[in-house]
């Protein structure tokens, strides 16, 4: 029985570092993300596609406006990998 019990330890020892180091990054990109900013959010949906919303005055949305959104809009292209947002 301790020796089933020590494979079975053994085992998960090298099971859950691959899986930490090497599938992890697969989960990541099938999982939403999102950023807030100053007065403004944005989000990573797990098709790739990004999504803004809120103050827009300096055209930090990145729709190529300066008109605030209320309401999440798309922004550029279906490819995006992370997100982050800046104060302005």
């Amino acid at each position: 029985m301790k020796i089933r019990v020590r494979f079975l330890g053994f085992l998960l020892s090298i099971i859950v570092p691959f899986v930490i180091f090497f599938i992890e990054d697969s989960l990541w990109a099938i999982t939403p993300k999102i950023s807030a900013g100053g007065y403004h959010s944005i989000a990573l949906k797990s098709d790739g596609t990004l999504w803004a919303w809120g103050r827009n005055g300096y055209g930090q949305l990145g729709d190529g406006s300066t008109v605030d959104k209320h309401y999440p809009v798309q922004v550029g292209d279906n490819n995006w990998a992370s997100i982050a947002a800046g104060g302005a």
